[in-house]
């Protein structure tokens, strides 16, 4: 920050505990002067701050410009993705690209049911034939785990 000119509003001389710089015109204005609230002064003392001070002197148009400019930008992206989506829905761009509405509900409602699953390491794997064997395979391990006399020792928490 540059506080070599006055204030931009009372023209006396203005320093940093005193003030802020404009971030378009660069020229200080104390915190009285420019209608700064102590919020606003804390926020704009900070180090790392993240908002911007601009004087009732300084021209917008220039940041507005600046502002509509990144606002096409983020359309065009925003079009390019549509069309990118468009062409993933398009059955000639090929079927492992694309879910149908019931794949969908089938992968939401998976999904749902395994919200409240625990995960456990280091177990060997069912060798069961079927995914109901496997499951049930699975429930007397857990089981053995759970009720067998396991100190908190060999117990790691996540």
């Amino acid at each position: 920050m540059s506080f070599d000119m006055p204030c931009s509003k009372c023209n006396k001389k203005c320093s940093e505990t005193e003030g802020t710089v404009c971030d378009l015109c660069h020229h200080p204005i104390h915190f009285n002067c420019g209608g700064i609230t102590k919020a606003e002064k804390a926020c704009l003392q900070n180090k790392n701050r993240r908002i911007q001070y601009f004087c009732d002197r300084s021209n917008l148009s220039s940041v507005i410009d600046g502002l509509k400019d990144e606002i096409a930008s983020l359309k065009a992206e925003v079009k390019e993705l549509k069309n990118i989506h468009s062409n993933k829905s398009n059955p000639e761009f090929g079927k492992n690209h694309q879910l149908s509405q019931d794949e969908l509900l089938e992968e939401i409602e998976d999904r749902h049911n395994r919200s409240c699953n625990v995960i456990l390491y280091n177990l060997k794997e069912s060798d069961k034939e079927t995914g109901a064997l496997r499951k049930e395979d699975d429930v007397i391990r857990c089981k053995e785990l759970l009720f067998s006399n396991t100190h908190d020792d060999d117990i790691t928490y996540i």
